[in-house]
């Protein structure tokens, strides 16, 4: 009879750790099912890239919603944008935007009405950032 009980006694202690490790296995699936969903509800913020293809050095950079008279702060603090280089902005809620760049000659160019509702990469040219300075 003790060798029975002894092997029920095993059975069970291996049948309750099975147990435990399914329901912490069970937790984390809950986890990760959840986390999505998180992560949309603060995906409401993207993520705007200034790429930088000019041979210009760009020394500020504004935003600011579209129905807005002001614009916001240098969003560069004490950065740069140098030639031929990225800037990432993060955090930018969706909305419609006025972007203000200026370059390191104080020349501004300001491009209005863009959307973000998702996240973007802004490329400058030499070409068309002179076009928008008023250069032809």
């Amino acid at each position: 009879m003790r060798t029975l009980t002894t092997t029920n006694n095993g059975f069970f202690r291996r049948f309750k750790t099975a147990l435990a490790t399914l329901s912490c296995f069970g937790l984390l699936l809950g986890a990760i099912a959840v986390t999505p969903v998180r992560a949309n509800a603060q995906g409401s913020r993207y993520v705007l890239t200034v790429r930088n293809l000019t041979r210009f050095q760009i020394d500020r950079l504004y935003l600011s919603p579209s129905d807005d008279e002001n614009w916001g702060p240098d969003q560069l603090g004490r950065r740069v944008i140098g030639a031929y280089s990225d800037f990432s902005l993060t955090n930018v809620r969706p909305g419609e935007y006025d972007i203000k760049v200026v370059d390191d000659d104080g020349d501004g160019c300001v491009i209005r009405r863009v959307s973000f509702f998702e996240s973007k990469i802004w490329t400058l040219t030499n070409a068309n950032l002179l076009r928008c300075e008023g250069y032809r």
